[in-house]
C-alpha cells in the first residue's frame, strides 16, 4: 500500500538527525521521467512529516551537520548548499567555487570534525566550516595532476580532518592528510559509490558488481564477496558493515570477505541508501520504502 509520498514520488536519500528527526530527499516520478531538475526536501519529526519544500535543482546528497544554525545540509549537483534547521526552516547558500568547477558535478559529502566536505567529478573537493570558513581542496587547486585518472569522486569519508578518503570512478581511492591529496594504488578499476571510516582507522568502500574494498593509506585490498550486484551504500550497524544493492541488504563481519544476506521484518521492496547513528540505529532508504531499524524493532517511515 502506498505511503504518504510513494504513490507519486520516489526517495533518493535519507539522513538521521537529532531527537527523532530524519531528513528525506525525494523526486516526483512524473517530473523525473521528464528530466526536470528538482528535489523534494522533507523533515520527518517523530512520526510527523513537515511540509515538503521543492527545489528547482537536483540534490546529490544530504548530511547531518549539527551546526548552531543548521541540523542538516542538502548538496546540489551544481554546488547549491541548503541548510535545514530543526524546525524545518531553510537557509540557501552555495559551496565554494573550485578551480575545476567547470568540470564538476557534485556527488557526495560528509561531515568530518564538524566541517562539511563535498566532492564531485573533476576531482573537486570543497570544505565549509560552521564559522563559514571556506576552502577549495580540489586536485587542480592543490596542484595534483589528475588528467587521465577518470571522471572523479563519488563519495568521501574521514576519521579526522587529517585522515580523509575520497573514492570514485575507475576505482579511484585518494587520501587527504589535511594538506594534500595522495593517490592510492587501487585494487579495482570499477566505480566506487560510497565509503565509510571505522573507529580503528580502516576505511571500507563499495561499488559496481559487488565490489568491496577495505584498508587504509598505502594498503588496500578487494574482498572476495561473491556478489555481482552493484552496491550503492555502506553503514556501520551492530558491530558489522552493512551494504546495500537496490534489492537486498548484506552484512559483512570486520574480518570476513563473504557477506550474509539479511532481511527486515517489514519486508521493504527496495533499498538504495543507508545511514547509521552510533552503530545502534540504521536508516534504509529505497525508492518506495524508508525503514528505521533498531535492535528492538523496525519503524516504517513511508
Amino acid at each position: 500500500m502506498p505511503g504518504t509520498f510513494t504513490r507519486a514520488h520516489s526517495f533518493r536519500r535519507g539522513c538521521l538527525g537529532k531527537d527523532g528527526r530524519i531528513l528525506l530527499l525525494l523526486v516526483n516520478d512524473e517530473m523525473a521521467q521528464e528530466g526536470a531538475a528538482h528535489t523534494g526536501v522533507v523533515l520527518w519529526d517523530n512520526g510527523r512529516f513537515r511540509p515538503v519544500v521543492t527545489t528547482a535543482w537536483t540534490a546529490c546528497t544530504a548530511v547531518f551537520l549539527d551546526w548552531p544554525d543548521a541540523e542538516f545540509a542538502v548538496i546540489g549537483e551544481q554546488g547549491q548548499l541548503l541548510k535545514v534547521r530543526a524546525d524545518g526552516s531553510l537557509v540557501e547558500d552555495v559551496l565554494p567555487t573550485c578551480a575545476s568547477s567547470g568540470l564538476c558535478l557534485w556527488k557526495g559529502a560528509a561531515v568530518i570534525d564538524g566541517r562539511l566536505f563535498a566532492v564531485g567529478t573533476g576531482f573537486c573537493c570543497a570544505m565549509v566550516g560552521p564559522d563559514d570558513e571556506r576552502l577549495d581542496l580540489s586536485a587542480q587547486h592543490l596542484g595534483v595532476p589528475a588528467d587521465g585518472l577518470g571522471l572523479g569522486f563519488e563519495a568521501v569519508a574521514g576519521t579526522s580532518h587529517a585522515d580523509i578518503v575520497a573514492v570514485g570512478w575507475d576505482g579511484a581511492i585518494w587520501c587527504f592528510d589535511g594538506r594534500q591529496w595522495e593517490i592510492q594504488d587501487s585494487p579495482v578499476n570499477l566505480i566506487l559509490s560510497d565509503v565509510i571510516g571505522l573507529a580503528d582507522g580502516t576505511f571500507w568502500a563499495c561499488g559496481q558488481e559487488g565490489t568491496v574494498v577495505k584498508g587504509r593509506r598505502g594498503a588496500w585490498r578487494a574482498l572476495e564477496t561473491g556478489l555481482s550486484k552493484n552496491l550503492w551504500s555502506l553503514a556501520l550497524y551492530q558491530d558489522a558493515v552493512i551494504a546495500t544493492s537496490t534489492l537486498e541488504l548484506f552484512r559483512f563481519g570486520f574480518e570476513g570477505d563473504e557477506p550474509q544476506s539479511i532481511g527486515l521484518d517489514s519486508d521493504p521492496r527496495a533499498f538504495y541508501w543507508l545511514d547509521a547513528k552510533r552503530g545502534e540505529v540504521l536508516l534504509s532508504t529505497g525508492a518506495k520504502d524508508v525503514v528505521l531499524v533498531t535492535p528492538q524493532r523496525e519503524f516504517v517511515i513511508d
